[in-house]
């Protein structure tokens, strides 16, 4: 066993262990999601992680060499959420990583703008969440570092065409000039939600959250979602007062 699988091993006990734990922790109420952050080496997956945990970035920030876990605590509704995101590179593929995948709720693909070879990608990742997990997932393919317009060399129009033909939701966001980063995982979030609720309790939630993430036109610029974002602020809070 080497050192990679190792502390792949390492953590998905740590995972296991801090989702039974939490549940000594945290009242009844509290919602446990644990979702995958996707996609190639430098494409800024850590960076978007600190961005919505911290609101911090760092130009410096390394490289994840395997994987790492971030926490976010919020809110929907009355109902108080832990959110637990792996963050995944690309140096598991070779990898036993069976624990990382159970009990995902979602996941978030993502490729750098600037970069056509990490766009090239997102099937080989697709495929894997297929593989390894079951059933189906809300799942956004996120075109990061949208504000290198100049460097830029993957229209938005051909990551809405990629979703669309995997029928997955699309996104673009920018961790440097903080860019719909918090919007994206609150989108992931409710749609999390929305998949678990009772059939009878959906209708409720359609008024509030899927007009405005059904649409196509919104998912392809932050500068668009001026609407969907104030109901999100709304009925999504972030929660600091607790563990």
């Amino acid at each position: 066993m080497n050192l990679l699988t190792n502390s792949l091993d390492s953590l998905g006990k740590w995972i296991k262990l801090k989702f039974a734990n939490e549940n000594e922790k945290i009242d009844d109420n509290t919602l446990k999601y644990k979702i995958l952050i996707l996609g190639e080496s430098g494409v800024g997956k850590s960076s978007m992680c600190m961005r919505f945990c911290k609101n911090e970035f760092n130009l410096e920030i390394k490289q994840t060499e395997s994987c790492e876990c971030y926490t976010k605590n919020l809110k929907l509704f009355d109902n108080k959420i832990k959110l637990y995101i792996i963050d995944i590179d690309k140096n598991i593929m070779n990898s036993d990583r069976s624990h990382l995948y159970s009990d995902v709720k979602g996941a978030l693909i993502v490729y750098d703008v600037t970069k056509p070879k990490s766009f090239e990608k997102i099937d080989n990742w697709l495929l894997d969440i297929k593989q390894n997990i079951k059933e189906d997932l809300p799942i956004f393919l996120v075109g990061n570092k949208s504000d290198l317009t100049f460097l830029r060399n993957v229209d938005s129009e051909e990551g809405l065409e990629k979703a669309n033909l995997h029928n997955v939701e699309f996104y673009e966001t920018s961790c440097v000039e903080n860019i719909s980063v918090k919007e994206l995982f609150k989108l992931l979030v409710s749609l999390i939600y929305y998949k678990d609720l009772p059939e009878m309790k959906k209708n409720y939630f359609k008024m509030h959250f899927c007009s405005q993430i059904q649409d196509e036109e919104s998912r392809i610029s932050g500068e668009k979602l001026n609407n969907s974002n104030e109901i999100l602020e709304n009925e999504i809070k972030e929660e600091t007062n607790y563990k």
